[in-house]
């Protein structure tokens, strides 16, 4: 783990999503990335790179990729 990485929480995340359009930031189309938000206790807000489209999913679930920001 590298103490200077941090999960970002879902409107940072969105933003990544948002404003990619310069190429600077590594994000897989059509993947679904975890963020820091939780939701209630066994879920937390995701979101899918295709369509920004925010949604809630059991945090047990593995279909989704973490990408970490830097604190």
């Amino acid at each position: 783990q590298d103490p200077e990485s941090r999960i970002p929480n879902i409107d940072e995340l969105i933003s990544l999503k948002t404003n990619n359009g310069y190429g600077l930031i590594n994000l897989s189309s059509g993947t679904s990335y975890w963020s820091s938000t939780v939701f209630s206790a066994n879920e937390a807000w995701a979101t899918d790179t295709t369509d920004g489209v925010r949604y809630t999913s059991n945090k047990a679930s593995s279909d989704f990729k973490v990408r970490c920001v830097k604190r």
